[in-house]
Parts: structure tokens; sequence; C-alpha cells
């Protein structure tokens, strides 16, 4: 799958100007195109969008595409369907959740939204969670500064499955540095006895 990232499409400043500064807000919005191929597809929403329910990230869709979100232990889903309406549900899909996307032919999920800056945190509770960047940028764990935690482990759907990186403590590296798309969802698996960790990234646009 291809990504086709672009980002500002627009760049609304807004300045503030005090006694002794000028002090500068900015705010990026734009949108990413993310190429989906027929059948199952995780990925993540890399822009924040009003309240980042479902209804608003995808607010249409091929008849018949359905969305599958994880819950720590089962799957929750929405087909979107015409006659009804589109979507029922209002699953949470804000910058950091994954989620699969059953696509109906080969097509292109758009994400439209403000791109997040600051200190950005993804939660990852203990076990398995489904994860994604809310950078809306590639990278590899190590370059993406993946925690360092003793054998949690990535797992990438690849053509129907997965391929998994560990992080190794006696290493001080994951055993695979894998490659990690813009927009790509992907699994994660906290160890028992870890608590929950916490992937946090600092980002501005320059």
């Amino acid at each position: 799958m291809r990504t086709k990232t672009l980002i500002a499409s627009a760049i609304l400043m807004a300045g503030l100007a005090s006694s002794s500064a000028q002090v500068f807000s900015v705010n990026v919005v734009g949108y990413v195109n993310k190429s989906l191929t027929t059948g199952f597809n995780l990925v993540a929403n890399p822009l924040s969008n009003g309240d980042n329910n479902l209804q608003t990230v995808i607010p249409s869709a091929e008849d018949g595409s359905t969305v599958y979100v994880f819950n720590g232990t089962g799957y929750q889903s929405d087909s979107y369907l015409g006659f009804l309406g589109g979507w029922t549900e209002n699953f949470d899909l804000s910058p950091g959740v994954g989620f699969f996307f059953d696509a109906q032919s080969d097509s292109t999920l758009t994400f439209v939204g403000e791109v997040e800056q600051g200190t950005l945190d993804v939660n990852l509770p203990e076990g398995f969670s489904l994860a994604g960047s809310r950078v809306p940028t590639d990278g590899s764990l190590s370059t993406m500064g993946f925690p360092a935690v003793d054998g949690l482990t990535v797992y990438k759907f690849v053509d129907g499955g997965f391929t998994s990186s560990s992080y190794l403590g006696f290493l001080s590296a994951f055993d695979t540095d894998l490659a990690l798309g813009v927009a790509e969802g992907f699994f994660v698996e906290v160890p028992a006895g870890a608590g929950e960790v916490t992937w946090s990234r600092d980002f501005s646009v320059q």
C-alpha cells in the first residue's frame, strides 16, 4: 500500500503582540490520502478533526465498507450502509488509535484535519492494543522513538498477515527495525508486568 501525504495545504497564523515580545500560534491543516487494497487494511487517523469519531473522520465510504476497532479483548464493527444513512456507530478514531478498514475495492481513504504539535503521547496498555502515530510522518521504530521496554512487540499488517519486531533489553534495540508508514495502524503487545507504557513524541512544524 502506498501513502500519498499532502500536509500543510493551509497554514493559519495568528499573531499576539505584547510589550516585550511577539508570539505566534501556528495551526497547520491539510489532508492525507491513504491507498487501500480490497479487503482488510490496518490504518490510523494521523490528523485531528473535531471530535475524531467515526462519522466525522470518515463521513462517507463505499457501501459495505466496514470499520473494526479493538477494545483489548475483541472487536466492535460498523458497516457503511447508504440505505440506513451510513455509519450507525461513533467509534473513537482519534490520532494514535489504530483500526481495521475492510475496503470493498482498491480505493483511497482521505483524512482531513489539523496536524497535532507539541508533546504527543500514545498510551499503550498492558497486553494487546491497536495504535498509530499521532505524527503524520513515516519512519522506523527507532527513528520514531518507540518505547524501549524489554519484550514489547510491534506487529505490522502485511499482505493479510503480520510481521513482528520485539525490543530486546540485552541488545538495547528492536530485533527488526520495522518501517511504519503515514496513517498506518499496528498492534502493540506490552508484556505482562510492564503496566501501561507511554509512546511520547515531540513534534512541531517549522
